[in-house]
């Protein structure tokens, strides 16, 4: 499939049930990013931050499914080995409905090499990890300094694969800038 071409369907703009959001991630993703609702955001926040994410794609193509219907998934995740997964982000109260779709999808990327994975608030909310992603990106600019740049990189290097939180990593590196806990 080809990654230039434009979306397969617009978002939806207009809908009083709808937080249409354009993230504009530069320095970490080529192109913007399209999202439907706040849980599609918070995916993108937290797919970001995975250094094998190389390219994320919203409506990026359509599918003829089996059934006669046509499949449009949220996002195309491509990652720096140049493997990709079709990403559908979902309430989990609406998976059930849209099951068969899934099943469907899945057969027909998986025979085309695309993995398809369906996300719910639970895999991208889990313990707000989210909100974490949203801090980090907040902050990415953020010019710290070269020495504190350095005693955060190494704070984060110590504190290994489970990570450190936040609040804990400004503390101990000395930073002062404002942080909402909220």
């Amino acid at each position: 499939m080809d990654e230039e071409l434009p979306p397969a369907r617009k978002v939806v703009t207009r809908s009083p049930a709808r937080t249409v959001r354009i993230l504009n991630l530069n320095g970490i993703l080529d192109a913007p990013v399209e999202c439907e609702s706040t849980l599609e955001r918070d995916f993108v926040y937290r797919a970001v931050l995975c250094s094998s994410v190389s390219r994320i794609r919203h409506q990026p193509f359509q599918l003829a499914l089996t059934s006669g219907r046509k499949y449009t998934p949220d996002f195309l995740v491509t990652y720096r080995s140049g493997a990709s997964t079709v990403v559908e982000v979902k309430l989990a109260s609406k998976v059930a409905e849209y099951q068969e779709i899934f099943d469907q999808a899945s057969r027909l990327l998986v025979a085309r090499g695309i993995s398809f994975v369906v996300l719910t608030e639970s895999h991208i909310q889990r313990e707000n990890q989210h909100r974490g992603a949203a801090l980090i990106l907040r902050y990415r600019k953020e010019n710290i300094g070269r020495d504190k740049l350095e005693r955060v990189t190494a704070a984060l290097c110590d504190a290994g694969e489970g990570g450190i939180p936040m609040l804990e990593l400004v503390d101990h590196c000395g930073i002062t800038f404002a942080v909402s806990t909220t």
